[in-house]
């Protein structure tokens, strides 16, 4: 590189950031300017939890983070909170997410809202809510519950970030779960077993792991994170079972074509017959001085009958 050329852009390159909710596996952005101090330590491992209440203005991105251990980012769960959307993620791998209109961040760096994010720990899942409050008051409605029973982190820390947009937060303080009166809104409902609003989605979806919603409107078979029964491999929607001559391998469907389609679209030549091997894959048992894959090599065979030893003299 030429004296004259460094210091310049030569390049760009961007992903937009609404492809988050787009996608089915899905990296996270890590929050810029996240700051650790020991009086910001949190312990929700009592029998309600604890809730995050705070306001904040952010013309862009905005997160909430929680962490066992600061330094280490795979410790970490973080609230994403954005025009377009709102995710919870875990170890920057994305979780639950939803894009209900009533969720989502405002957009605006002269508009406040007030926001909370509740934590509860037990010996088997950490759970963690989030939700607008009304007003400066401790009620609320909840739009977004994630339930963690793989390996859950025991947070003690919290903290906040932003993306490339400043960020300013207000009135940031802690309550018993029990003091915020939150309503089930957007894409969660009241579940009467566990006393908490759930996220509501396809009734195919693993009720224990949630999903990832990427619309407004009624939930997909494919936005689960597991399925209650089987999935299809190729589409990744869930299915109560595998469709008739498809395979089943650990809870997922794959479709092989029949022998009579594969041996019409792969022809035996020269009189050939064609066999079904299974996984998609065929054979053609060759007659006569004719070898190869399709039969069309006139020639001496081997004995698996796909090559020549040698062309026969013309």
């Amino acid at each position: 590189m030429e004296d004259a050329e460094s210091d310049v852009l030569m390049a760009r390159v961007e992903w937009p950031e609404s492809r988050v909710f787009d996608l089915r596996e899905v990296i996270g952005y890590l929050p810029c300017n996240v700051k650790w101090a020991n009086a910001m330590r949190f312990d929700p491992s009592d029998t309600e939890g604890k809730c995050l209440h705070f306001t904040a203005s952010s013309k862009g991105n905005l997160f909430v983070i929680f962490s066992a251990i600061p330094d280490d980012k795979d410790s970490w769960y973080y609230v994403e909170i954005s025009p377009r959307g709102v995710a919870i993620f875990k170890s920057q791998r994305l979780v639950v997410s939803t894009v209900d209109v009533s969720a989502v961040g405002l957009g605006a760096d002269i508009l406040y809202q007030s926001y909370f994010v509740c934590v509860k720990e037990t010996s088997e899942h950490t759970v963690i809510e989030y939700g607008k409050s009304q007003g400066t008051t401790e009620t609320g409605n909840v739009y977004l519950t994630m339930i963690d029973r793989e390996n859950p982190q025991s947070v003690r820390f919290f903290s906040y970030g932003n993306g490339e947009e400043t960020l300013e937060i207000v009135d940031s303080h802690i309550v018993p779960r029990s003091q915020t009166k939150a309503n089930c809104k957007g894409d969660t409902s009241f579940d009467v077993a566990s006393n908490m609003c759930v996220q509501s989605c396809h009734e195919l979806c693993d009720p224990d792991r949630g999903c990832r919603r990427t619309s407004s409107s009624e939930p997909l078979a494919t936005d689960c994170n597991a399925c209650q029964y089987v999935k299809n491999a190729q589409t990744g929607e869930c299915l109560e079972e595998c469709p008739e001559d498809w395979e089943q391998r650990d809870h997922e469907c794959y479709h092989h074509e029949p022998t009579s389609d594969l041996c019409l679209k792969n022809p035996c030549l020269n009189d050939g017959t064609c066999i079904n091997l299974g996984g998609g894959k065929y054979k053609c048992d060759c007659h006569g001085v004719y070898g190869g894959n399709n039969c069309e090599k006139e020639c001496e065979k081997t004995e698996d009958n796909q090559c020549c030893r040698f062309p026969l003299p013309i």
